[in-house]
Formats: structure tokens, C-alpha cells, sequence
């Protein structure tokens, strides 16, 4: 068929997300990057194909992990939009991408778009799926955490308090994810003057500093791969062959 048909490349993103899921993450973006140049080709599939938009969603995604959060942001841009315009915006690829360049977006520090993507993905996974799933309850904590940044405290604090609760309910309080949550809420009460920095220390809980907060992207990397690239109602991973991804041929 050649390196270049169709198949081919699509092959080539699978086995890209395959190595993500891995943590390979320099393997898996060398991989997603050959695939998209080929897809993108007039003469292959095109800018606008599904396929090679949700490649162009996926390599984002893998971006991020290994912290070009600039060039994720740029890659990302758009593409929620195309997306639901060729498959529907309430598809599960749309909104996967609206909600991981509202990660990008926090990565880079571009906290107010982060809030709009963010809002997008958590109010569709919410509509579709309810408010207690996996993707559902990691927009609404990666929410809470742009809207403390922007010093929406209230609002920030409702929602990592919703997530927090959420979690709670499927993870033990030892898993990185509720730590974190419990972490940024404890930022957010300090901010206000609501407590000392000693004072949650005191609590057992220490607190990042922004440095660390902003590389790692706490709520927003950890947990990604476990809970955020799957079937929102069941936590499915996505690279299930029972989940059809889109309403194109790509099927994971």
C-alpha cells in the first residue's frame, strides 16, 4: 500500500497512541508527527479528513506530556471547532479536544482560554454522560483550577470541591488525583486569607509552589492517561476496540 496510503498512516497513529499509553512519549510524538505530515497531504486525506484531525487532537495531547505547551496550543487551535463541524459537536472527539487544548491552554498559562474550552467540555461531558464520570470530573477540577489562577476563588473553589467529592467516590484519598485537588483548593483558601501558609502545613498538606504547579500541570497530567482518554459513561479505555471514536473509519 505504501508508506503514504491511508491505512498506512492511520496505522501509524495507532501505534503512536499505543506508545502513549506506554509513557513512551518521545516514541509515541514521533510517530503521531509522521502520520499527521502524511494525512495533512491534499493528495492523501486532507486538513479537514476526521482522521486527521483527531491525529492532529492526539499528538496535542502528547505534546503536552512532554511539555511543549506552546506548540500543543498551536496545534490544538481550531481543531474542537473543525471537529464538531464535520461529526457533530456533541461528539466524543470534540469534545476530547475542546478539553485538551483547555489543558494546553493552562499549561501555558492562558488561563482565560482555558476557561472557555474547559467550560465547553465539562458542560458536554456533563449533558451527555452526568456529572460523576471520569472525563466529566477532570474538566470540572482542571476548570476550578483556571478559574483560581483568573481568582474566580468562589466558583474555583466550588468546583475542585466537586471534583473532589466525585473522585472520592472511586479513588482511594492515597491516589495523586484527590491529593492534588485537595492541594489546589488549599492554594485557593490561602489566597483568599483564609489560612497561613503554615497553617496547612500544619494541616499535613504541603503545598506547591507555582513553579511546580504550572510544569507539572498536577490535575491536569497525572491522571490523563488513566482517566481522561476513555468512554466518559464507563472509563473504557479508549483504545478499546468495542469504542468507535467518531463517526469516521478510525476506529482504536
Amino acid at each position: 500500500m505504501g508508506k503514504e496510503h491511508p491505512d498506512t498512516l492511520l496505522s501509524t497513529a495507532k501505534y503512536g497512541w499505543t506508545l502513549r499509553s506506554q509513557g513512551k512519549y518521545p516514541e509515541a510524538e514521533e510517530a503521531c508527527r509522521r502520520a499527521l505530515e502524511g494525512m495533512q497531504k491534499p493528495d492523501v486525506l486532507g486538513m479537514w479528513d476526521i482522521d486527521t484531525l483527531v491525529t492532529k487532537s492526539d499528538l496535542g495531547s502528547i505534546l503536552v506530556r512532554t511539555q511543549k505547551y506552546s506548540e500543543a496550543v498551536s496545534l490544538l487551535w481550531g481543531t474542537p471547532e473543525a471537529l464538531a463541524s464535520r461529526i457533530g459537536e456533541n461528539s466524543f472527539d470534540s469534545i476530547m479536544a475542546a478539553g485538551r487544548l483547555g489543558g494546553a491552554l493552562l499549561c501555558a498559562k492562558n488561563y482565560r482560554d482555558a476557561e472557555k474550552y474547559f467550560r465547553i467540555a465539562m458542560d458536554k461531558w456533563t449533558r451527555l454522560y452526568g456529572s460523576e464520570t471520569p472525563a466529566t470530573l477532570d474538566c470540572t477540577a482542571k476548570l476550578g483550577r483556571a478559574l483560581g489562577k483568573l481568582e474566580k476563588f468562589d466558583e474555583a473553589v466550588e468546583l475542585l470541591e466537586r471534583a473532589l467529592k466525585g473522585w472520592k467516590k472511586t479513588l482511594s484519598p492515597a491516589e495523586l488525583v484527590v491529593q492534588e485537588i485537595e492541594k489546589d483548593i488549599l492554594e485557593i483558601r490561602i489566597a483568599k486569607g483564609e489560612l497561613q501558609p503554615q497553617q496547612a502545613l500544619d494541616d499535613g498538606a504541603s503545598v506547591k509552589n507555582e513553579a511546580t504547579i504550572d510544569t507539572a500541570s498536577t490535575v491536569l497530567i497525572p491522571h490523563e492517561t488513566t482517566h481522561l482518554d476513555k468512554d466518559p459513561r464507563v472509563g473504557r479505555a479508549d483504545n478499546s476496540s468495542q469504542y468507535l471514536l467518531s463517526v469516521g473509519k478510525r476506529k482504536i
